[in-house]
């Protein structure tokens, strides 16, 4: 920028000696102007012209530096007036001159007139100084953009001046700090954080840019961190099948990539909402890159979809609907999915876990015990796995409800006894006068027959259906005495009476019916066994009321335990009805009938089943019949 300034003059008038011998003398010299700055310089010779001219108002590349130099060949003369006139370019201003050679020459007078012995012809030389009064403008160029962000902590920047020629120094900041600077400048281990840049070009007239050309980024060389929030956690499983996350990242970024799965999703915003996700492991990722570029560790989740509902089960201890004289039981519980049970013993709730269960003190009666299984995604088995079984610990107590009078004394020869204490379930073993226990019937009658005269002792022992048997027998004792003779006089006749039929024994068998399991689809037979059939009777297995009996059979007593080998293994479906006729020449045969309950509804009605599956009524078969009767 050229700025005005008032034109300063200076002359310089120079006196030489003038040798004349009646005339003038000349001698040859010259006189060589160096301009610094902008500016003209004329040299004059009073009076005759100008002589020449050095420098110039108009050019506009004039700096602080050195122009070319302007040199004069001269001969002088004896009373010739020598002025040098200095006239300084827009924004400069007359400074001062400086005799270069010969450097003797002192001032005369003022500033504006120099006086010099010029001596004998020479070479002269005058340095002129014009002084720059215009500021530089400074440029600044490379390095990062205008509040732009970079991970890098280098920067390279050109410094420059609209000022043509030698622009002199420069003056930087850096975050107010002063740093050295030249027309190239390089930074180096820049710490992260916002920077900016100043400088000012200071020309050789010591002017400086008032206007410093500023430059201003941010050093960011720290990744983004991303943060995924809410939602299932890391490696859980969850039968939802959506999950909503929170997504944030700790900066200002300027992309963002996330994957379920590897397929890439929308996630500019705070949340991530995903729905109607299939059964399966899933993954979602997510990374950020900030504004300068760098990008952030990947963040990720992973967990499992799973709507599909555990299978309970439940194995060992006693078997469903069997009776046990243990007062613990273990279980062992199981299921298809990795998670937590849920217990309940007769209703209460108790606590289990996958694997072994034991349950102690157990009392006398029914027990049933219930397990859920729930999968560590809280899907819970529909049904439940049971068991029912009861327990009698405690021994029988054995009676004798009738037969012959303890203690008391009969001349019959038979004897029919009925006991009880041995329960559902349970059976009965009987001695007679010290003999070995045996089987002997239930309570519906235990005949003897053929008792000799005499005292006789029967003992029984009952035995329930856990297997506990009473330790003290009930025992009868008493006598079979001779009928008495009845003396008939003599003068008397009596009438012939027919001596009365003698009355039948009666066969009563022992039939015992054992099962593996009961089922809404019936009874699994485990067995069927029968005692107390005498030898040589005739036993057989009916269907009543069906044409075919898949069952039938038909056998001879050998006085010993009957097992009917076709029931094992076999379900009996509820109302399935199976008759036991055992007959023989000569006795009241026997006709016992089992039938199949039906399950009521519900739980309930399936655990009152468990527990009485079956029900049995008994009725006679008089001697020579083949069909049954109430009474014989």
């Amino acid at each position: 920028m050229l700025r005005s300034r008032n034109a300063v003059l200076v002359v310089l008038t120079a006196l030489v000696a003038l040798f004349s011998v009646g005339v003038a003398t000349a001698h040859a010299w010259k006189l060589t102007i160096d301009i610094r700055g902008g500016g003209l310089v004329e040299e004059t010779q009073n009076p005759d012209p100008t002589r020449q001219r050095c420098g110039s108002l108009t050019d506009t590349t004039a700096t602080d530096a050195a122009q070319p130099s302007c040199v004069s060949g001269d001969i002088y003369c004896s009373g010739c007036g020598y002025t040098l006139k200095a006239t300084p370019a827009a924004g400069f201003v007359f400074d001062r001159y400086e005799w270069v050679h010969p450097t003797d020459i002192v001032a005369s007078g003022n500033q504006s007139s120099w006086t010099w012995a010029a001596g004998d012809a020479g070479d002269y030389a005058v340095r002129v100084y014009f002084k720059d009064t215009t500021a530089p403008d400074t440029t600044l160029t490379g390095g990062p953009a205008e509040a732009s962000f970079t991970s890098a902590r280098t920067a390279s920047f050109t410094l420059g001046t609209t000022q043509p020629g030698n622009v002199g120094t420069y003056v930087c900041t850096l975050n107010s700090t002063t740093i050295p600077c030249t027309s190239t400048l390089n930074l180096t281990a820049l710490p992260e954080g916002a920077k900016t840049l100043r400088v000012q070009a200071k020309d050789p007239s010591g002017n400086l840019d008032a206007s410093a050309s500023t430059r201003t980024w941010t050093v960011d060389a720290t990744p983004p961190v991303t943060t995924l929030a809410n939602g299932p956690v890391n490696g859980s499983r969850t039968n939802s099948r959506s999950a909503t996350f929170a997504i944030s990242t700790n900066e200002v970024f300027t992309s963002r990539t996330c994957k379920l799965n590897g397929a890439v999703l929308a996630c500019g915003g705070s949340s991530i909402a995903l729905s109607a996700l299939a059964d399966g492991t899933y993954t979602l990722s997510a990374t950020s890159t900030d504004r300068a570029g760098n990008i952030g560790t990947t963040v990720s989740r992973t967990w499992t979809v799973d709507t599909d509902p555990p299978t309970t089960t439940l194995t060992g201890g006693p078997a469903n609907g069997s009776i046990s004289s243990a007062t613990t039981a273990t279980f062992t519980l199981a299921s298809d999915e990795a998670g937590t049970f849920a217990c309940r013993l007769d209703g209460a709730a108790l606590p289990c876990a996958s694997g072994s269960l034991t349950v102690i003190g157990l009392k006398d009666g029914d027990h049933t015990l219930q397990v859920r299984a729930t999968d560590a995604a809280g899907n819970q088995d529909p049904g439940t796995a049971s068991r029912a079984w009861r327990v009698l610990a405690t021994p029988p107590d054995t009676t004798i409800a009738t037969g012959p009078d303890a203690g008391g004394t009969t001349t019959e020869t038979t004897a029919v006894f009925s006991f009880g204490g041995a329960g559902e379930g349970g059976r009965y073993e009987c001695r007679l006068d010290g003999d070995d226990f045996a089987p002997c019937n239930r309570p519906a009658g235990h005949a003897l027959s053929d008792l000799s005269l005499g005292p006789h002792t029967l003992d029984v022992r009952a035995i329930d259906g856990a297997g506990n048997a009473d330790a003290s027998p009930a025992s009868r004792s008493w006598t079979v005495v001779a009928p008495p003779v009845v003396v008939v006089p003599a003068p008397i006749v009596a009438p012939v009476v027919p001596a009365a039929k003698p009355a039948l024994a009666r066969i009563s068998i022992t039939a015992t019916v054992s099962w593996s399991s009961v089922t809404r689809r019936g009874v699994k037979l485990s067995g069927v066994s029968i005692d107390d059939a005498p030898k040589g009777a005739v036993v057989e297995v009916l269907c009543p009321g069906r044409k075919a009996c898949p069952y039938a059979q038909k056998r001879t007593s050998a006085g010993k335990r009957i097992r009917l080998s076709k029931f094992a293994g076999k379900t009996l479906a509820p109302g399935t009805v199976i008759a036991i006729k055992v007959t023989q020449a000569g006795l009241i045969g026997d006709y016992v009938v089992t039938k199949v309950n039906r399950p009521g509804s519900g739980r309930k009605g399936l655990t009152r089943f468990a527990k009485r599956p079956l029900a049995t009524t008994r009725q006679c078969v008089p001697e020579g019949a083949t069909v049954p009767a109430k009474t014989c």
